[in-house]
């Protein structure tokens, strides 16, 4: 019996071969099997599909012995999860992926580039530019997920403010009032002296 493992969800193709011309073939297993004399499918396998298949060849009312064959479906790894922390115009924004399927690897793919490190995607350096969807599959022995996606939305950077003031005589108060062009701003003041 011949096979090639296939990811859960889709269809496991056993197919058997005799030297004796003319056989037809007997199948059984642990699960329905769609037969077609020397090939029987799996249909939608899944990790209940798994165990020992058979096979026997039939010719002028005489069956062979079996041959069996060990199916084990490579289990289709769970959906990962995507977590960030939005950060400033000019920050590298730090994408992490997370699986409950142990030793995946990840794929990641977005509008801009990404720095790769297999859970962790960079944004260097992200601009508003950088804004998007962002997505991620996970991937366990040929078999991927399907992908999980994250809006990235940088925050844009305040324009430096403007300071405006008239000079005052000593003793008197000094006035200070900053603008900027960017709206909803608050601001932080230092200086030399308690403001």
């Amino acid at each position: 019996i011949a096979m090639t493992p296939v990811c859960e969800g889709s269809d496991q193709l056993l197919t058997a071969t005799s030297t004796t011309a003319g056989v037809t073939y007997n199948w059984s297993g642990p699960t329905p099997l769609v037969v077609n004399n020397n090939e029987a499918t799996i249909k939608a396998a899944t990790i209940a599909s798994n165990g020992s298949y058979s096979v026997s060849a039939t010719l002028n009312t005489c069956t062979s012995k079996s041959a069996t064959v060990n199916v084990a479906i490579n289990p289709m790894p769970v959906v990962p999860t995507i977590a960030m922390t939005p950060v400033c115009e000019g920050s590298d924004q730090l994408l992490t992926a997370t699986s409950t399927t142990a030793g995946v690897t990840y794929n990641w793919s977005g509008p801009t580039p990404l720095v790769v490190n297999n859970d962790k995607a960079t944004i260097k350096a992200a601009t508003a530019a950088s804004n998007g969807s962002y997505s991620v599959s996970a991937t366990l022995n040929t078999c991927t997920s399907q992908s999980a996606a994250v809006d990235v939305a940088i925050n844009p950077m305040p324009v430096v403010p403007t300071i405006a003031m008239t000079p005052v005589c000593e003793g008197s108060d000094q006035l200070l009032t900053a603008t900027s062009t960017t709206a909803g701003v608050t601001y932080n003041w230092s200086g030399p002296t308690p403001l």
